[in-house]
């Protein structure tokens, strides 16, 4: 990227091309369109919602430094991705240009401009062109590669933890084995229009809820002192202002309200500017069930479970009256938005002392036994 970033910049027109892209359009802001855009961009850029963050951070020691690491990892990528936004458009102004036309009319997104507009500037290169193309590719490469073993390794992490048994490389050869047969139909002539609908159905707009979902699980009915506790108790440290503002309120509003604005404003996907089938839209909307689905699925699945779980404790107890079921509903409901008796910290000793919250105040009523063990331990170290 550097050398192809020196080599843009020594292009005629490049520098039109780089104004064209740091000067704003302040309208531009106003429209709903563009912070969705943004957003689901940054959700790509950063794996955000697919399940690989959460899946590496979960090879961490227990206190280690999240904070850092997600102001390194952000900052990184916002460089990276300015360094590669000034490339494309030194060569966009490039061509612009050559053919004596406006940049907006040689502008290309999706494919086409890491597979045409790249390779352009590529192909100007004095010295040994062919070369550069071959390190170019190989970039390319390497990129593609890096955020496939970070999904593919969520899915595999994912499939282990149900099935034990299945060893890591079994696990793996499976996943990537049906990735590849999946990803066949995109090699085929109409693979680029499935590309685009799989892209918004099944990436951006399920992506956008289940992160709407998850931000809303954790901020609101987890809780809120609950979080910035377990946060401090993690980090040893106390969470700003800005972080609690954004997590708590700007965060979730702002998911939630562009969710629901895709929902409302809701456009066919098009390929060449135009829309694709109704079949293919349908295709696409059933991706995004299956997804939804999954949630609801899981809701029931608790529900049905507490439900009976609840009742055999009714029965046990001899309480079949009327008041009796009501606080049997009340309890299953309850449960539903309760965490699970296995969540915290996995390691013994992290969990008696989060359980104890280390103020004193438990989150749950010890036995005396597990007092005794957890003040000895947190005595012994």
């Amino acid at each position: 990227m550097s050398i192809l970033f020196v080599k843009g910049l020594t292009l005629p027109g490049a520098m039109e091309g780089i104004k064209f892209l740091f000067k704003p359009e302040w309208k531009k802001l106003l429209e709903p369109q563009v912070w969705y855009a943004a957003v689901t961009q940054s959700f790509f850029s950063l794996s955000v919602g697919f399940g690989s963050v959460i899946t590496f951070s979960s090879y961490n020691k227990f206190e280690h430094n999240i904070y850092k690491d997600a102001t390194i990892i952000s900052c990184m990528d916002t460089f990276t991705s300015i360094l590669a936004g000034v490339i494309t458009f030194s060569i966009l102004g490039h061509l612009a240009h050559e053919l004596e036309l406006p940049i907006k009319s040689v502008i290309k997104s999706g494919t086409g401009l890491a597979f045409i507009s790249y390779p352009e500037v590529v192909a100007k290169f004095d010295f040994a062109p062919q070369f550069f193309a071959v390190l170019f590719f190989l970039m390319m490469i390497t990129l593609g590669m890096g955020s496939a073993v970070g999904l593919v390794n969520g899915v595999v992490t994912m499939l282990m933890d149900s099935i034990p048994s299945l060893s890591k490389s079994m696990a793996a050869g499976i996943v990537c084995l049906v990735g590849a047969m999946c990803g066949l139909v995109f090699t085929t002539p109409g693979g680029q229009p499935l590309l685009e609908l799989v892209d918004y159905y099944g990436g951006s707009l399920l992506v956008l809820g289940m992160c709407m979902c998850e931000v809303l699980v954790l901020t609101w009915i987890y809780g809120r002192d609950k979080l910035i506790k377990d946060f401090k108790f993690m980090l040893g440290r106390e969470l700003g202002f800005y972080w609690k503002f954004c997590w708590f309120y700007f965060v979730p509003l702002t998911i939630t309200g562009l969710f629901f604005y895709s929902l409302i404003s809701y456009d066919p996907v098009k390929y060449a500017n135009i829309a694709l089938p109704l079949g293919a839209q349908l295709f696409g909307w059933s991706i995004f069930s299956l997804g939804v689905f999954l949630l609801l699925a899981i809701m029931v699945a608790q529900f049905m479970h507490q439900h009976v779980n609840y009742k055999q404790r009714l029965s046990d107890s001899d309480d079949t009256s009327l008041t009796g079921w009501c606080q049997l509903k009340d309890r299953v409901v309850a449960a539903l938005f309760r965490p699970m008796d296995s969540w915290g910290p996995s390691s013994y000793f992290h969990r008696s002392r989060w359980l104890l919250n280390l103020d004193g105040s438990s989150k749950v009523e010890l036995s005396p036994m597990l007092e005794m063990k957890t003040i000895s331990v947190i005595g012994d170290s």
